[in-house]
């Protein structure tokens, strides 16, 4: 008795990553990237890159304080019912909570 065999499936024959099209091409802001721009981007880097002309970026949340440098954290555990009721004000006043909790923290301080 001859091996029975199963017939061999060849895999699919995948055709070649198309590359967009330039005209579809689009930097993060928006900008279409075109032949021109891109001759424009080509000649400003090998130009090189004036430093002196950068202005250093600000990363992350203003200071609560106005002055540089960052803002406390604290973090606290309320129950149910407390947790419920600032949400709720919060909803009310169409203001976060976080300014809410630093609104009563301050009445409650300055009442010390």
């Amino acid at each position: 008795m001859e091996p029975v065999t199963a017939p061999v499936k060849q895999p699919a024959k995948k055709s070649p990553a198309k590359a967009p099209s330039p005209a579809r091409l689009r930097t993060a802001g928006g900008i279409t990237l075109t032949r021109t721009y891109e001759k424009q981007l080509v000649e400003e880097a090998e130009a090189g890159i004036d430093l002196s002309a950068l202005q250093p970026r600000k990363v992350g949340r203003p200071s609560l304080n106005g002055r540089p440098g960052k803002s406390h954290r604290l973090d606290l555990r309320v129950d149910d019912e407390i947790y419920v009721a600032v949400h709720d004000l919060a909803e009310r006043q169409q203001r976060p909570v976080s300014e809410i909790v630093r609104a009563a923290l301050r009445r409650f301080i300055d009442g010390a």
